[in-house]
């Protein structure tokens, strides 16, 4: 998908509402329409470690 530190992993973040948007600035859209407040509890995603 991309090297190591292009902010793969801080877009998933991001997306899933599992990261502090602090100093970030901008509307995360989905189809067009803002997310709702229970949006976080419709998405996820699991990480996974290299073994």
């Amino acid at each position: 998908m991309g090297p190591t530190g292009c902010g793969k992993s801080s877009l998933l973040d991001l997306l899933a509402d599992r990261k502090d948007r602090e100093g970030l600035e901008g509307e995360i859209l989905v189809n067009g329409k803002l997310r709702t407040q229970n949006y976080k509890y419709h998405v996820g995603y699991v990480v996974q470690d290299d073994i």
